[in-house]
């Protein structure tokens, strides 16, 4: 992509068409946008994939992507793409190597993309590798992001719609834990965003499927003992310490 001047835009008509804009500022955009770093997501874990209104989950993840993808090549002048996906997109079992290939058909029905945001991160790749199948030349660039945890610079970690976030510290509340059947492969807020931005202004960067991935997994188990190692919760730090050891099925415990 041109290394050019850099500017956010927000705006809150992404399922729109055109972004809810007027035809001359979308003309305008069109002509002068030389590349687009799509981040825009509804990322609640807690709501159905499902027609809604304007704001549900697949109107501002999937139509939302659609017209950035129209955007791409509006008024024939065609812009680099980043979008912005998820490890989620990859849960799938049927694919032998998920962290380097788009997710294929046999996916469709996977338990875990009954979660609505996976699910729309999963359409959104399908679209991309449709894209890319057309023209493989197609400037797009899809990065997956694992599971984010805080800046490592300030320490902040947004934690309301952040479901392993929560997961944690409710089990460390009550100082039981969810057996995990997969491991947690957490990626710092800060380090993704930066390596994410790097890739797609590598000016050798080749269109296609690129994931950011962690080597180094955790476990719940892994985590919770840590906590109680470092930081044991005042009065009731014995009693949870006491009770760190036990394991509960995820089937048998809601967080």
């Amino acid at each position: 992509p041109p290394r050019s001047t850099l500017f956010p835009y927000t705006t809150l008509f992404r399922s729109q068409d055109q972004f809810g804009l007027t035809p001359e500022v979308y003309s305008e955009l069109a002509l002068d946008v030389d590349a687009v770093i799509h981040s825009a997501a509804l990322c609640h874990h807690g709501l159905a994939y499902g027609e809604y209104g304007p704001d549900d989950i697949r109107s501002t993840n999937v139509l939302g992507l659609v017209n950035v993808l129209r955007f791409a090549v509006a008024h024939g002048k065609t812009k680099w793409i980043q979008h912005q996906s998820s490890i989620g997109a990859a849960l799938c079992e049927g694919d032998e190597n998920p962290l380097e290939s788009f997710p294929g058909d046999e996916c469709w029905g996977e338990p875990l993309y009954q979660n609505g945001y996976v699910l729309s991160k999963f359409v959104g790749e399908k679209l991309c590798k449709s894209a890319l199948d057309h023209d493989a030349k197609f400037p797009l660039v899809v990065v997956r992001h694992h599971y984010l945890s805080a800046d490592t610079q300030s320490g902040i970690l947004t934690i309301r719609n952040n479901n392993y976030a929560l997961a944690t510290l409710a089990s460390r509340r009550v100082g039981l834990y969810p057996d995990f059947g997969m491991g947690l492969t957490m990626v710092p807020v800060n380090i993704s965003a930066s390596v994410s931005i790097s890739l797609f202004l590598n000016a050798g960067i080749q269109p296609g499927l690129y994931t950011i991935n962690n080597p180094n997994v955790a476990y719940m188990a892994d985590l919770m003992e840590y906590f109680e190692t470092t930081c044991p919760v005042g009065q009731q730090g014995q009693q949870q310490r006491d009770r760190k050891s036990t394991r509960l099925n995820s089937s048998h415990i809601t967080i």
